[in-house]
């Protein structure tokens, strides 16, 4: 699980990553004018230059061990997965209160991020299958798969 924070125009901003979940948030400086429920405008407030040249470039690869480079944002945390869900395909989230759902070709796992410097794992489903789609309505937690390697119960 890896969380970063920047200055990022909307509130929170969530990415899924290959092994981990990226986390991106913030909250802007002016209001954005948007009511409850609606997407904030998405006009930026300055002209934000990206660094020059590119700190990407000649980064060294690892599966834990890789350099990173960022720009306008932090990293808060580098949370690994659990052994049954390391080295799979993370393929969706989904989010509801304080948790962040993070489904996988492996199952699903369930992460306490109220403390986004120290996400918890609130619980973890092993149940290979192919994707692992999530999603949330209302108190309701979905989770679709294809594949015939799935569990039919």
């Amino acid at each position: 699980m890896h969380i970063l924070t920047g200055p990022l125009r909307s509130r929170t901003t969530l990415l899924a990553a290959i092994g981990g979940l990226l986390v991106l948030g913030a909250c802007s400086s002016g209001s954005s004018g948007a009511m409850a429920g609606e997407m904030p405008s998405a006009k930026p407030s300055a002209m934000v230059v990206p660094p020059m040249p590119d700190r990407r470039i000649g980064l060294k690869a690892g599966l834990y061990d890789a350099e990173e480079a960022s720009w306008n944002m932090r990293l808060l945390s580098n949370t690994h997965a659990p052994e049954r869900f390391e080295g799979v395909t993370n393929s969706d989230l989904a989010f509801t209160g304080k948790y962040a759902i993070q489904g996988n070709y492996n199952g699903w796992q369930v992460w306490d991020i109220s403390n986004p410097v120290k996400p918890t794992l609130a619980a973890a489903h092993f149940c290979p299958a192919s994707q692992s789609d999530v999603s949330v309505y209302g108190n309701l937690l979905f989770v679709s798969g294809e594949g015939l390697s799935g569990r039919l119960d």
